[in-house]
C-alpha cells in the first residue's frame, strides 16, 4: 500500500506542475506533438506520469488484491 500510495502521490504532483492528466487523449496529443516537434522533456513526463499508472494498476491487480 504504501508503494501504491507514493506512486498516486507522484503522479500528483506531476498532474499538479504540468498539467498532465487533463486530457483523456494524452497518447494521441503526444503522437500528434511528436510530428509536429513535441519538446523532449514534455514527452518524457507523459511517459512517467504513464508508468506511474502501469505500476499502480498493477499493484492493485496482483498485489493488493
Amino acid at each position: 500500500e504504501e508503494w501504491y500510495s507514493t506512486l498516486n502521490q507522484a503522479r500528483l504532483l506531476l498532474n499538479e506542475v504540468h498539467d498532465l492528466a487533463e486530457d483523456d487523449n494524452r497518447f494521441l496529443m503526444m503522437l500528434q506533438e511528436k510530428t509536429d516537434g513535441i519538446d523532449g522533456a514534455r514527452a518524457m513526463l507523459l511517459t512517467q506520469f504513464e508508468f506511474y499508472a502501469i505500476i499502480q494498476s498493477i499493484l492493485v491487480d496482483r498485489v493488493m488484491s
